[in-house]
């Protein structure tokens, strides 16, 4: 989402009035849709998921990015986290199950907290919802 901070007369607009004003405008943007029971509101804040490139374990090595879990003073637990951090590649959007990298020896099951819903492009689409966990070699339905 791109989003100015001014108003259509060229005057500052803050962002809690912009989601208030905006909200108003545009249809289908309710506190729960029917087809997927998301909040799709604008809010004042701005929420991004992005994913930085990929770079290989060599060059982050090389750059010294893991030289700090190396050498005889290290306790185990930074050398878990480093080595933690330099294998997440294993990882898909599709995992719902997650070690964060700051402990990486416990793993949290966003499906069992609900932290995970899947969205349709559409509030009107009558099609149901993709189950969750989406099988291996499966892939969302379009519109989602």
């Amino acid at each position: 989402m791109i989003r100015s901070t001014v108003a259509d007369d060229g005057t500052p607009l803050p962002a809690d009035m912009w989601a208030v004003q905006r909200n108003a405008e545009v249809p289908d943007h309710e506190v729960q849709t029917p087809v997927d029971n998301l909040d799709r509101r604008y809010r004042p804040f701005d929420e991004r998921h992005i994913s930085p490139p990929k770079t290989a374990l060599q060059m982050a090595e090389y750059h010294g990015l893991y030289d700090a879990a190396f050498g005889p003073t290290r306790p185990p637990a930074q050398r878990r986290q480093f080595f933690a951090a330099a294998s997440r590649e294993a990882g898909s959007y599709l995992d719902t199950r997650v070690s964060p990298a700051e402990d990486p020896d416990r793993v949290i099951d966003l499906k069992a907290i609900g932290a995970i819903h899947v969205a349709k492009h559409s509030p009107h689409d009558p099609v149901p919802l993709t189950p969750l966990p989406v099988p291996r070699g499966a892939g969302l339905a379009p519109g989602e």
